[in-house]
């Protein structure tokens, strides 16, 4: 099955990630085409809980407009407050 293959190498590359930075991603961004092909599998660790935030593996997923079957791994991130 196709997306077999995909789940191992994001797998892989969680894997790679956490033994390399000593912890997890703290955010999947991940493209659209790539999550609806994932979210389909009945197999793929893919949830959405309460609050309706994706996450695979238990890492929070955001998910992007691409017709490309792409992801990104975060350590960290700014989000800037609009200033009065």
């Amino acid at each position: 099955m196709e997306q077999n293959k995909y789940i191992e190498q994001i797998d892989k590359d969680l894997y790679y990630y956490a033994y390399m930075h000593s912890v997890r991603p703290q955010k999947i961004f991940m493209s659209n085409h790539l999550w609806s092909m994932l979210f389909t599998d009945d197999y793929c660790p893919v949830f959405m809980h309460m609050n309706d935030c994706p996450t695979y593996n238990g890492i929070p997923v955001m998910v992007f407009i691409s017709d490309k079957l792409e992801y990104y791994l975060t350590s960290s991130g700014y989000a800037f407050e609009d200033e009065d």
